[in-house]
């Protein structure tokens, strides 16, 4: 995959699997990187490894403004929408597409998932 110019958000991004992937990412390429983690701490300290291009955000996944922030913050601050996005979290790996083609389904599945993961 080529990364060259593109934005990528990770999300578990200061976890062992995300923060790899962040760093990667950075390696492949990417302008910018952002790390994205309920650890708001362990986000930055592995932006801090990632480099320049890291940009560290706390966000809890389940929380679907958060998500929304998360999303809307990134295609603000990179002016990115033609060449962002990647959410490797399985479970909002498609969430712009899904929240554009049906805004209310996709608020139903993330009520579903944060019942699933809170349970």
């Amino acid at each position: 995959m080529n990364l060259t110019d593109r934005v990528v958000v990770v999300t578990g991004g200061a976890g062992g699997i995300g923060s790899a992937l962040a760093r990667r990412f950075a390696a492949e390429g990417a302008a910018a990187v952002v790390v994205a983690d309920l650890d708001g701490d362990a986000a930055r300290a592995v932006a801090g490894t990632v480099g320049p291009v890291a940009h560290p955000v706390r966000v809890d996944v389940t929380d679907e403004e958060q998500v929304s922030a998360l999303v809307a913050d990134a295609e603000r601050r990179y002016a990115a929408e033609e060449r962002f996005l990647i959410l490797p979290h399985p479970e909002v790996a498609a969430y712009a597409l899904r929240r554009a083609e049906d805004p209310d389904g996709w608020q139903a599945g993330l009520r579903k998932l944060v019942r699933r993961l809170t349970a």
